[in-house]
């Protein structure tokens, strides 16, 4: 449901020598009319060309953007990073169960808290971990404030160049350094059973302090086609589009505006019903907190599981928040030193390339990058200490991920694992082929422009991928 107004598009203007502009294959993708195809497909250990057409055009690539992110993280973050989420009081004077002082939680910019993608992440596992730190502490009263902490990324929230439609819907949450629940919140929605009257708003789960203006109506197509519009700040949002008839719940996903505050509350109803009473809560910046004293803390999974899930499921908060934590750790924890710290990583590591990022999850359509530059950091990859660790994260075509559905056949299933990338009028592969003669290559193939249906464009690409596994 990516929507893309405007995709960039220019050449690269100095050849870097790897094949120039000689075509070989694809030809049926080159017969979109008025899209714009650009592929490479090289052998992994020889550097021989198998197939390539305007590989260095720079494009927009969506989601194989996350190649560039997850790779980079696992390299300089390491692949046992862990984001640490404090636990702390703001003073040791407990007596008789009473803790004369605060209680503060101090995010660390997890993604993870809350989500729904680990076991160990559930909400209630959060907060549990936080109820036996403070019992152990032997507090059973809060006599000052539960303080959440969440500026552990600076602002702005969202990055440059994202689109209006995008923000505020799940796909497009932002990231938080106390971010919860996927940064995501639900809106249940009932339809008429005729088409062209107004649905209405019946719930919104968790509870994220904005009412809405609904303005979607009941359609005889089966398509979401409903779309959330707000951004924080902004006590009214209003959700635009279509739902099909005669639903008596069908649900949409947004982005929480404020997750802090929503952990926040609920964490403060746990604590109540679990044995300590908090009355008050409050939210401050850490140059607020003049003391601290730590009694506990909540750890994410490793780095490693993190880039598994967010290359299998392609989840776009999840490469936002590595993005970010990249350039926390080389300085500020902004858009524009992560895209520094990104971008000097790549030019380290493989030399001159087009890559350019303004996020790390490939939601805006100003990134763009050539194929070129897609199989030479995965190659980098390949031949790293990370390539096993950097592999397992990748759909296997026709196993899992975003590849499940792509060569499925008994010849092609299991020979792909990589990355699809997809918003309106782009689509692109990219990642490993190992061939029916046992040939390892490097492929990406990214097509921009078409206005064909995507099953259509899915389809050649499926089509021209297999002629190469079965061939070479």
């Amino acid at each position: 449901m990516l929507i893309l107004s405007l995709v960039v598009f220019s050449c690269v203007g100095q050849s870097r020598g790897k094949g120039g502009d000689k075509i070989l294959g694809f030809d049926s993708l080159l017969k979109l009319k008025g899209s714009v195809v650009s592929g490479y497909v090289i052998n992994t250990n020889t550097k021989e060309i198998i197939a390539a057409v305007n590989q260095e055009y720079r494009m927009t690539p969506a989601s194989l953007s996350k190649i560039f992110t997850s790779s980079a993280a696992l390299n300089l973050l390491g692949p046992n990073y862990k984001f640490t989420t404090g636990i702390s009081i703001s003073s040791d004077n407990i007596s008789d169960g009473i803790l004369k002082g605060d209680v503060i939680i101090t995010g660390g910019g997890d993604p993870t808290l809350g989500s729904k993608y680990f076991a160990g992440t559930h909400p209630d596992s959060i907060f549990l971990k936080i109820l036996l730190s403070l019992k152990k502490s032997g507090i059973k009263t809060v006599s000052g404030d539960l303080i959440l902490v969440s500026d552990y990324f600076s602002k702005p929230a969202y990055p440059s160049l994202r689109l209006w439609e995008d923000m505020s819907n799940y796909y497009g949450a932002p990231p938080s350094g106390l971010s919860f629940m996927d940064n995501t919140f639900t809106v249940s929605l009932e339809s008429p059973s005729k088409p062209g009257i107004l649905c209405k708003v019946t719930e919104i789960t968790p509870d994220c302090g904005i009412t809405f203006d609904c303005r979607v109506i009941a359609s005889l197509s089966q398509k979401d086609s409903a779309y959330i519009y707000g951004a924080p700040g902004l006590k009214e949002w209003y959700i635009d589009g279509s739902i099909p008839t005669g639903r008596e719940e069908f649900k949409i996903k947004g982005a929480l505006p404020y997750p802090e505050k929503v952990f926040g509350r609920l964490l403060k109803s746990f604590l109540n019903k679990n044995g300590i009473s908090v009355d008050r809560l409050s939210f401050k910046s850490s140059k607020e907190i003049k003391r601290s004293i730590d009694i506990g803390k909540i750890d994410s999974p490793p780095l490693s599981s993190i880039v598994k899930v967010l290359n299998k499921r392609s989840i776009n908060l999840f490469a936002d928040h590595l993005f970010l934590a990249m350039a926390r750790e080389r300085g500020r924890a902004n858009w524009d030193n992560a895209r520094k710290v990104v971008s000097e990583f790549w030019s380290s590591s493989i030399g001159t390339n087009e890559i350019y990022l303004h996020d790390g999850s490939g939601l805006s359509p100003f990134n763009y990058c050539s194929p070129v530059d897609m199989t030479d950091a995965l190659i980098f990859m390949s031949d790293s200490e990370l390539s096993g660790l950097f592999k397992e994260s990748l759909s296997i075509s026709g196993v899992d991920g975003t590849l499940k559905r792509m060569w499925n056949t008994p010849e092609t299933k299991g020979r792909v694992k990589g990355k699809s990338g997809y918003m309106k009028g782009v689509l692109g592969y990219a990642g490993y082929i190992k061939t029916k003669k046992n040939r390892k290559l490097t492929f990406c193939i990214i097509v921009n422009r078409f206005t064909e249906p995507v099953s259509e464009v899915r389809r050649l690409i499926e089509m021209e991928v297999e002629k190469i596994i079965l061939e070479n």
